[in-house]
């Protein structure tokens, strides 16, 4: 009768709910990230923050006016990139000849410059996503 009593009591009392951690977009087999939102508890959201990689040994990664198009910007490794969604929640990710591209805008908080909108390669070799819950907005 103790343990029945302790059970209806323990299914009573309101347990603590785990807050659920941010995903980030996941590449597929080839490194390809083909989309820049995420699937949430209530539906999809939006990864604006990437990070350019160090695997391209110190080179910098082109940032392109159009997908494949004309360099506008070259950005360094560690640079933050905020990806930059269309309106009507649509993908900041467009394919072009079969190769995803991430729209995106970077500012160098050191020399104030900014790379203006650009697309680059959306492949782990050049960029990675960065966790929302671990980034806060400093204004």
């Amino acid at each position: 009768m103790k343990r029945l009593m302790i059970l209806a009591l323990a299914l009573l009392l309101p347990t603590p709910a785990l807050a659920q951690e941010a995903g980030v977009p996941r590449p597929n087999d080839r490194g390809d990230f083909m989309t820049a939102r995420v699937r949430g508890v209530a539906g999809y959201y939006n990864n604006h923050k990437w990070l350019v990689t160090d695997l391209m040994d110190g080179i910098p990664l082109n940032c392109r006016r159009t997908p494949n198009g004309e360099v506008q910007a070259r950005l360094k490794s560690g640079a933050t990139l905020t990806a930059i969604f269309s309106q009507g929640n649509r993908d900041a990710i467009t394919m072009h000849n079969g190769k995803p591209w991430l729209r995106v805008r970077s500012i160098n908080p050191v020399y104030n410059r900014d790379s203006g909108i650009c697309y680059v390669r959306a492949n782990v070799n050049y960029i990675v996503p960065i966790n929302q819950d671990y980034v806060s907005d400093v204004h």
